[in-house]
C-alpha cells in the first residue's frame, strides 16, 4: 500500500530545478512492483524520484520524455 508514500516528478514551471508530486486522488494503484499514477500537469522532461511509506526514496536511472 501506498501509506505516506509519493512519487516525484521535474517541474516544468522551473526548468527542472524542483519536483511536484501529484495530488493525493491522482494516484490510481501503488504496490510492490507497479505504481500507477496520473503525471501531473507541470511536470516536465526528467528522472521520476518515489519515496516509500518507510520515507526511503530513489531516483529513476531513465528519463521521463514529457512532450507538450
Amino acid at each position: 500500500a501506498r501509506g505516506n508514500g509519493y512519487v516525484e516528478f521535474k517541474n516544468a514551471d522551473d526548468g527542472g530545478d524542483s519536483y511536484i508530486e501529484p495530488l493525493p486522488n491522482q494516484y490510481i494503484s501503488w504496490n510492490d512492483n507497479q505504481i500507477k499514477v496520473i503525471i501531473p500537469k507541470s511536470a516536465g522532461t526528467g528522472n521520476i524520484r518515489v519515496t516509500n511509506n518507510s520515507g526511503s526514496s530513489v531516483t529513476s536511472i531513465d528519463t521521463l520524455v514529457i512532450s507538450y
